[in-house]
């Protein structure tokens, strides 16, 4: 339906069953990263302001994507949101959502 109406990019966070995204090559889940969740809190704005930057900085869409999703799994890995946001040295320890 959302194609219908010229929505090229549709992307759905699925929270600890990771995210999907519909676009012209049509539907892609990206799996979550394997880790230990201990607050979710912030978890989905870290999400998207990783994506957002990843974005910025010229990555595919989906690697975009794969990288919001290690953001997210670092950030419910600890207590609090702003303890969970993970520098670029930290995101290299998070494994990769297997895709």
């Amino acid at each position: 339906a959302l194609r219908a109406r010229g929505v090229r990019h549709a992307l759905i966070t699925l929270g600890a069953r990771g995210c999907l995204l519909v676009d012209e090559e049509g539907s892609w889940h990206c799996p979550p990263c394997q880790v230990t969740a201990i607050d979710s809190s912030g978890a989905g704005d870290a999400f998207n302001g990783a994506l957002c930057a990843e974005l910025l900085d010229g990555a595919s869409l989906r690697d975009a994507v794969r990288t919001a999703t290690r953001v997210a799994a670092h950030c419910v890995m600890h207590e609090g949101v702003v303890e969970g946001l993970p520098t670029r040295a930290q995101l290299a320890s998070i494994p990769a959502p297997r895709s």
